[in-house]
């Protein structure tokens, strides 16, 4: 979401470096603030959208239904993308576990909701005339904010928010690879595998404790950790850090051989699978 200038056929309120059309006084700033709420199963996200709308016949515009926010997110380490329309300057939007997670982009406009003859606006620049009157479209802006970015962290990361699972029909049907070169530890699937996670998606305590994949990409996860210098570098390997850390498993002991590695994620996955399980039966 670059802060680039746009020249558009009317008055569009933007940040006084990419446009002059509206004079000292009014303005459309976006702030974004995140919370993460620990949950038993995994950490939820929640951002707060802030707006300041400055121009009276705007925000009459707004009030009136003939305008509308629109805030767009965009997840550069997760690629994920969500569009809000809304009458509201501030609101709390709430993201599943894992969709986000890194820098978060955001940006709001305002648009014009319906067809709208003979507009009249104020605090526009003089060039315009004092009696000028435009015609638009609907949803075309009338304001746009400059693009905010937050970076959302976890103070305590979850196997769910470092973890992606995504077909792969080039691979086997019934088999799958792992990559932990991104940002999120990818796991490819072949079309059987990822059937299969799906039927048993359905009951969270089943997925980790039936299949084998997961103790198998967490046992990558800690071979890279500890074989790769840069490593944390990367955001999954910066949260699954501390949620080692979180479990007491110091990854600046010396020796370290496979066996241990296998174990720290048998426990991982066991937390989230068989303790649960048995949890829910007792």
């Amino acid at each position: 979401m670059p802060n680039a200038p746009k020249s558009y056929l009317h008055p569009v309120l933007q940040d006084s470096q990419l446009s002059d059309d509206y004079l000292v006084g009014s303005s459309f700033t976006l702030e974004l603030q995140a919370e993460v709420i620990d949950s038993e199963h995994s950490d939820q996200v929640v951002i707060t959208t802030s707006i300041e709308l400055k121009n009276g016949r705007l925000r009459d515009l707004l009030i009136d239904g003939d305008a509308m926010v629109v805030l767009d997110f965009y997840c550069i380490d997760t690629f994920y993308r969500q569009t809000i329309t809304t009458n509201e300057l501030v609101f709390d939007t709430a993201f599943n576990p894992g969709v986000i997670h890194g820098e978060v982009q955001g940006q709001a406009w305002l648009l014009a909701s319906r067809d709208l003859a003979n507009l009249r606006l104020e605090g526009i620049h003089p060039d315009y005339g004092r009696t000028a009157t435009f015609n638009l479209k609907g949803y075309e802006p009338l304001a746009i904010s400059l693009c905010e970015s937050i970076t959302i962290g976890f103070n305590t990361a979850s196997v769910d928010n470092i973890l992606m699972i995504v077909p792969a029909s080039n691979l086997d049907p019934n088999s799958y690879s792992i990559d932990v070169s991104s940002n999120k530890i990818l796991v490819q699937m072949g079309d059987n595998a990822y059937r299969a996670r799906g039927i048993l998606d359905s009951d969270s305590e089943r997925r980790f404790l039936f299949m084998s994949i997961y103790k198998d990409a967490l046992v990558a996860a800690i071979e890279t950790l500890l074989s790769e210098r840069d490593a944390d570098e990367l955001s999954w390997a910066r949260s699954f850090r501390s949620l080692l850390e979180s479990k007491g498993m110091n990854l600046e002991v010396e020796g370290f051989d496979f066996d241990q590695i296998n174990q720290w994620a048998l426990e991982l996955v066991g937390s989230k699978g068989i303790e649960r399980v048995i949890a829910t039966n007792d």
